[in-house]
């Protein structure tokens, strides 16, 4: 087959039309090598198979530590803090998979979080999942930091909160923990673990809530978690100690 890139003729790539490329069809994982260690990496691929599973797709039983290991080796990233992603998607009708892993330093100078309020709204079943199909958080980022935020709030049309859009979001009222349900955002690794040591409710929460909060924070598999200082116009006490805590099991610090 032959196509027109940029107006000239040529042959595609070997992965030119698969649903990977032409739908966004396939599932990721981001992975935090902290310098030492590859951080909760059952807990991810665990994730990850379930999300293949669930669409028909078969996962790839390989040595994924090993395989991630040789990327940050010769990336030349040993001993220093870097992202990994797993990249799996589906490459025929049986649903066989392809996995690609890539690796890159990684660091972040945000000590506190701004979150605007997203006022696009995306009701999906792949909300639940790291979808390939990434667009509607992506743009969601990109518009929040382009307005001179650190990160999104996604919401429904009836102000229901779901997350943020590169993370989970968490709040906090006296010695009492809240997060959204877990219908319509991501299985969060970061916050299942903040729900192991510290006493945390799932349950709906309406935009005008967040008035009531004391702290909010932000939490993803890269940072661990950090406070959030506003939602737009809702303010809230920086809890940095509760942030840390988090983060020291997240990152696995120290």
């Amino acid at each position: 087959m032959i196509i027109s890139r940029n107006g000239k003729l040529t042959e595609p790539e070997e992965r030119f039309g698969l649903p990977a490329t032409k739908y966004g069809f396939g599932f990721f994982e981001s992975i935090l090598y902290n310098g030492r260690e590859i951080c909760h990496l059952d807990r991810h691929l665990k994730r990850l198979k379930a999300s293949l599973e669930e669409y028909g797709c078969v996962f790839k039983d390989m040595d994924y530590e090993k395989y991630m290991l040789n990327v940050i080796e010769a990336n030349s990233l040993n001993g220093k803090r870097a992202k990994i992603n797993i990249y799996s998607f589906e490459i025929n009708p049986e649903g066989d998979t392809e996995t690609d892993i890539s690796a890159y330093e990684y660091t972040t100078d945000i000590s506190e979080y701004r979150l605007n309020i997203h006022d696009r709204h995306q009701i999906s079943h792949l909300n639940r999942h790291k979808s390939m199909n990434w667009a509607h958080p992506f743009l969601a980022l990109k518009r929040a930091v382009k307005g001179g935020y650190d990160n999104s709030l996604l919401i429904s049309e009836d102000n229901e909160v779901y997350e943020a859009a590169s993370g989970a979001v968490l709040f906090r009222q006296g010695n009492k923990f809240v997060t959204t349900l877990p219908d319509n955002r991501l299985n969060s690794i970061s916050l299942e673990i903040a729900k192991e040591i510290l006493p945390v409710e799932e349950r709906e929460v309406r935009l005008w809530e967040l008035e009531d909060f004391e702290s909010c924070y932000f939490l993803n598999s890269m940072i661990g978690a950090k406070p959030v200082s506003c939602v737009s116009v809702f303010t809230f006490e920086p809890d940095h100690e509760t942030a840390d805590k988090i983060t020291a099991k997240v990152c696995r610090n120290g």
